[in-house]
């Protein structure tokens, strides 16, 4: 499968930044419904908050979302998952293989469409992303993840008993 000592480096889809704005478009289409009904009621508000919506939308597009998706990262070392993500606020996690409980690889609609998914990583009390990573490559993180999920659990506790599930 892979060498204990190798980093795997997962790279997002050539289509996130595409997926990304598709997302946003779908969004700013079910906001505007409201703002409509917002502009019958009061044209002052909704006024403004329709031209707020013009101005955040073309910086959102040509640069948010580009720079989102240059600064996602993630990494797979020998004892954890590292994610890196962030534009105005930087996120970084790193989740120990120990700590995982389950992952799930899935697909939005969208993500169908540009054969892209998400691998989701669960832990108690806590859930991190993988988002927008090419199909099979999510299909071979998966899968070594799960690998290494298995050989944790089959290697125990500190005292050698295998971990209740």
């Amino acid at each position: 499968m892979r060498k204990k000592n190798d980093d795997v480096k997962i790279s997002p889809s050539p289509y996130a930044e595409t997926i990304w704005r598709v997302d946003l478009s779908l969004f700013i289409i079910l906001l505007i419904i409201p703002v409509i009904a917002i502009c019958f009621a009061s044209p002052l508000i909704g006024g403004v908050i329709g031209v707020i919506l013009l101005v955040v939308y073309p910086i959102m597009m040509r640069y948010i979302i580009p720079a989102y998706v240059r600064s996602c990262s993630c990494r797979l070392t020998k004892d954890c998952i590292e994610i890196r993500r962030g534009v105005f606020f930087y996120h970084s996690v790193q989740i120990s293989f120990s700590s995982l409980q389950y992952c799930v690889l899935s697909q939005d609609v969208i993500q169908r469409v540009f054969q892209s998914c998400s691998i989701g990583l669960r832990m108690a009390g806590a859930s991190a992303a993988i988002r927008h990573i090419p199909l099979e490559n999510g299909r071979k993180i998966k899968a070594i993840i799960d690998s290494i999920m298995m050989e944790e659990y089959e290697r125990g506790d500190e005292n050698g008993a295998p971990k209740e599930i």
